[in-house]
């Protein structure tokens, strides 16, 4: 199965929160309170419900379906709530069905070994 976030690779850093609409809203509420932690992390924040919308990052030119979202990162349809980061290097880092505060997810972040190293691929523009 080819990877649904393959566009954002190596750019971006993902947060995808799954789930219905208020625990959704509960945890964009939180993050909107850091948007510059957001950007210093590159992370590009996708709420998947029936469909894809993207509240905050450089979303890739077509956004993947919800359902191969889902398939990929193996989410229930009928979940209250599931948050998923995905690194750089599209692979799964942390995974929460609890609403997060932004510096625990960014904590996740800051210790990943190209962050703590300052070996990011430079962004493209």
């Amino acid at each position: 199965m080819a990877n649904p976030l393959a566009a954002v690779r190596w750019e971006q850093r993902v947060l995808l929160l799954f789930g219905r609409e208020p625990a959704i809203q509960e945890q964009m509420g939180k993050l909107a309170i850091d948007e510059n932690g957001l950007i210093e992390r590159r992370l590009l924040v996708l709420s998947v419900d029936a469909t894809v919308e993207t509240f905050a990052g450089q979303p890739p030119a077509m956004l993947p379906s919800a359902t191969d979202l889902r398939r990929q990162f193996g989410v229930d349809a009928d979940s209250f709530y599931t948050a998923v980061l995905v690194g750089l290097d599209g692979g799964e880092k942390w995974r929460s069905t609890e609403i997060t505060a932004p510096e625990t997810i960014f904590a996740v972040i800051d210790a990943m070994p190209m962050r703590r190293a300052g070996s990011e691929p430079p962004r493209q523009p």
